[in-house]
């Protein structure tokens, strides 16, 4: 490859248009150098290889074609000559600017134009910020321990810079609802994500009951709503309920993040389906797969591309190690549960048959 450049920039060097076309070919050099360098750095910074296909649909290629487009477009521009002013007398710099004052309004015009333009399409198309959000107590709870939890939740906050999780301690009293609200929660289906939707105020907000979902398994889900039940623990036992909440929230949120930042949910996302391969966007057709997906939690090659290209590779790998559960299980996470409130199995273990709190 580096001896066909070499010939062709011989052969373009004997042209007539060499001189005209020879800023053109370096930023050309420059751009795929720069793009190389990007991909690189996706991989050296967040370990991370996207497919040639991924990459180039990405906000960093994006970004730095909009760039040297830019660059591109103002070295054309600057080629054109405005018709200039009389000839300057010499050492005159009024007359000087006057001559050429036309040269330069153009020049300075489409610098800025450019420039605002540049910026509007390299704001666009990078990736989306997401929001903080709020973690409630539906009821007081049984199977665990609020400052146990709550420990966790800091800890999940303490790993990454995306977003946080705010907890509040305080379990809603559906007696608190006014007569309407009361009314309507009582026709509704889905009577936990009502009240959660209630609470929330359109604000992003991962509630957290002990009873049951009814028709939902775990979990459930409405735009900025999330509802998580730890009313079936027997079937994702061993496991404890510190690290099946733990899982439910970062699941959870990326669902949040995704409908009320992202775009939306991917296609086809929680159909019923027979089969399963542990996705995080798949139905689960019975409840004694959840154990087995979160004991293999991933992302999958098309959710780690959607991550990617809507919030950002940062954010793609951080979701990616949070969902492995490892900063639970480090012996540091483990010992502070244990001899600052009391959890000892707050992490199942081999061998064991339950997951006591």
């Amino acid at each position: 490859m580096s001896e066909f450049l070499r010939m062709l920039l011989e052969f373009l060097k004997g042209k007539k248009y060499w001189k005209t076309i020879q800023p053109f070919v370096l930023l050309g050099f420059a751009y795929v150098s720069t793009e190389v360098l990007a991909f690189e750095y996706i991989q050296s910074q967040f370990g991370f290889k996207p497919s040639l296909r991924l990459f180039v649909g990405s906000y960093f290629f994006i970004r730095v074609t909009i760039v040297f487009a830019a660059l591109a477009l103002l070295m054309i521009l600057f080629q054109l000559q405005p018709r200039r002013g009389p000839q300057a007398l010499p050492g005159k710099v009024s007359s000087f600017v006057r001559r050429h004052q036309a040269v330069i309004a153009f020049r300075s015009t489409m610098v800025l134009l450019v420039a605002a333009l540049g910026t509007v399409a390299f704001l666009k198309f990078g990736p989306h910020h997401v929001s903080t959000i709020r973690i409630k107590l539906l009821n007081e709870p049984e199977g665990f321990k609020p400052d146990a939890l709550a420990y966790v939740v800091y800890e999940l906050n303490r790993q990454q810079k995306n977003w946080f999780y705010e907890l509040d301690f305080e379990p809603f009293n559906p007696g608190s609802l006014k007569t309407s609200e009361a009314e309507e929660a009582a026709k509704q289906e889905r009577p936990k994500l009502y009240y959660s939707e209630l609470i929330a105020k359109g604000q992003p907000l991962i509630a957290i009951t002990e009873e049951s979902l009814g028709k939902a398994f775990f979990c459930e889900h409405r735009s900025n709503v999330s509802v998580i039940s730890t009313v079936d623990k027997d079937y994702y036992a061993p496991l404890s309920t510190y690290e099946y909440l733990a899982y439910c929230l970062v699941v959870q949120s990326i669902l949040i993040h995704l409908d009320m930042h992202g775009g939306g949910l991917p296609p086809g996302a929680f159909e019923p389906s027979a089969a399963s391969h542990g996705g995080i966007f798949q139905f689960n057709p019975n409840k004694e797969v959840l154990k087995a997906t979160i004991l293999a939690a991933r992302l999958s090659p098309e959710e780690e591309a959607m991550l990617f290209n809507r919030f950002g590779a940062d954010y793609m790998n951080v979701c990616r190690q949070l969902l492995t559960l490892d900063w639970l299980r480090s012996e540091r996470v483990v010992k502070n549960l244990a001899v600052h409130f009391g959890v000892t199995n707050a992490v199942s273990r081999p061998g064991s048959t339950e997951a006591k709190q």
